[in-house]
């Protein structure tokens, strides 16, 4: 839909499907991660958040990837010291079998992320 046709209603709910319930989750799991004194948080986005000009037709789509991107790079500044490492994967094209966004080859590249020292 074109910017200027979307309601504030509509980018509001937009906004609460891409950031406020990730943000929601967080504040509900973060209590034990800081218990145990580590804990990852990944973040899946599209293209749209790296390259929003594409997002013609999609502004509360686009907008909400851009702000769910910064909503992981301030929470790890944030959480870092504590041991949570925070990451945001941008998957900037179509998840098709044999492509480079095979799900098998994502997968473990989540699970590289999620074992990686905390240090990098």
């Amino acid at each position: 839909m074109p910017a200027l046709q979307v309601t504030p209603a509509e980018f509001t709910a937009e906004s609460g499907v891409n950031v406020v319930g990730a943000l929601h989750r967080i504040e509900l799991i973060a209590p034990r991660m800081f218990a145990a004194g580590y804990g990852s948080i990944i973040f899946t986005g599209g293209g749209l958040a790296l390259q929003p000009e594409y997002g013609v037709g999609v502004s509360a789509l686009s907008a909400g990837k851009s702000a769910l991107r910064a909503l992981g790079y301030a929470l790890h500044g944030e959480l870092s010291e504590a041991g949570i490492y925070v990451s945001m994967v941008t998957i900037a094209g179509t998840v098709a079998t044999n492509t480079p966004f095979d799900a098998d080859r994502i997968v473990e590249y989540y699970w590289n992320l999620h074992m990686q020292p905390r240090s990098e």
